[in-house]
C-alpha cells in the first residue's frame, strides 16, 4: 500500500513538471484579454494532458493496473 502511494506521488509529480512545462504555452489564452472561448479550450487541454500524463507515468511505473481501476469503478459508494 505504501509503495503504490508512493508510485502514485511520483506520478503527480511527472504531471504536475507536465503542466508547468505546458502552462508556458497556454499563458497567452488564459490572460483575461482573451476571449472566454481560448480560456476555456485551454484549460481543457490542459486537462487533457493532465489526465494522460498521469495516467500513462502511473500505469508506466506500476503505480496503477488494470485491475485497480476495475475493483474502484465497480465499487458502490457508502451509504
Amino acid at each position: 500500500m505504501a509503495k503504490r502511494t508512493a508510485l502514485l506521488l511520483v506520478s503527480t509529480g511527472i504531471m504536475s513538471a507536465a503542466l508547468i512545462y505546458a502552462l508556458g504555452h497556454a499563458e497567452a489564452y488564459l490572460t483575461p484579454q482573451s476571449s472566454l472561448l481560448h480560456q476555456v479550450a485551454a484549460l481543457a487541454v490542459l486537462l487533457a494532458i493532465a489526465m494522460i500524463v498521469y495516467f500513462a507515468a502511473a500505469f508506466a511505473i506500476g503505480g496503477a493496473d488494470l485491475g485497480m481501476l476495475r475493483r474502484n469503478l465497480k465499487r458502490k459508494p457508502r451509504g
